[in-house]
């Protein structure tokens, strides 16, 4: 084992190497930009299973940075997964899509049936932290279980997003 004393961050080996490799605007001084969407629940409507909510796309070559899901508590049931749709723009010569569907690649089984959720973050153990998207895809919040009084209640997602 060694005692580490100075060393170099990955990009900066890049930068640093011979030859001197670019590194990507969407690590390294892109600009950031903020996706946010809401959805308020009718009075007396529910989600069910199937329930999904429909939210913003992320472009092709956006990298995600950070991403937050909000919303009070739903009763005493209530679980989302948020993640991606596949892409619509497919590999070369197949019916397979550039970027496959991940239902919880952003936050896995978030529960405002439990307590309100306020501001829980995309941990980096997922697929989606500081993923670099190589096509358009969509943003969906999927219930995995039923609510119970989320009507009136609001939920709210917010992505930071970099691109060049």
């Amino acid at each position: 084992m060694a005692t580490l004393t100075t060393v170099k961050g990955a990009n900066v080996t890049l930068v640093e190497g011979e030859p001197v490799d670019q590194v990507a605007a969407s690590v390294n001084y892109g600009n950031l930009r903020v996706m946010y969407d809401s959805y308020t629940v009718d009075t007396s409507d529910e989600f069910g299973t199937s329930g999904i909510v429909r939210l913003f796309k992320i472009p092709k070559g956006a990298r995600l940075v950070d991403f937050e899901f909000s919303c009070p508590a739903t009763g005493a049931t209530g679980i989302f997964n948020i993640g991606w749709t596949a892409s619509a723009d497919l590999l070369p010569g197949t019916t397979t899509p550039v970027e496959a569907a991940d239902d919880n690649g952003i936050i896995a089984l978030a529960d405002p049936g439990g307590a309100a959720v306020i501001r829980q973050k995309m941990v980096s153990t997922v697929d989606g932290y500081m993923k670099l998207f190589a096509a358009e895809v969509e943003v969906q919040a999927s219930c995995t279980e039923v609510t119970a009084d989320a009507g009136t209640k609001t939920l709210e997602f917010l992505a930071i997003i970099a691109v060049d």
